[in-house]
């Protein structure tokens, strides 16, 4: 169970997190300094690295989450399909549906979704 002092620590670290992520997607990963993350997340710079150490481990933290959010929505829709077939078409979708009018160089190569078990019946 957290105190106070952790809830504050961890909802600082969430903030950061989604404020990197919203400025590294407007600005790109070197514009966005982290003066600016942290005057988006309301935080001080110290505080920031504080928590990550480093820009690039916030980077890579950032990346981290947003793979593994876009694995378990990925899961989550394939889930209901009961054939291979169907898995794959769903998988299909999924890609779609996020990268519409992107063209195939948008769809990131991460590992986490080329990993999805699709399971081969």
């Amino acid at each position: 169970r957290m105190d106070g002092f952790e809830r504050r620590k961890a909802q600082s670290r969430e903030d950061i997190l989604a404020a990197a992520a919203r400025l590294f997607s407007r600005f790109g990963i070197d514009k966005a300094s982290v003066a600016d993350i942290a005057r988006e997340a309301g935080v001080a710079p110290a505080t920031i690295y504080n928590n990550f150490g480093t820009k690039e481990t916030l980077v890579r933290e950032v990346a981290r989450g947003m793979i593994e959010s876009l694995a378990a929505e990925a899961r989550a829709a394939l889930a209901a399909a009961s054939s291979f077939p169907e898995r794959l078409e769903l998988f299909f979708r999924f890609v779609a549906e996020r990268y519409e009018g992107q063209g195939l160089g948008a769809v990131p190569p991460e590992r986490g979704l080329l990993e999805l078990d699709l399971g081969r019946d």
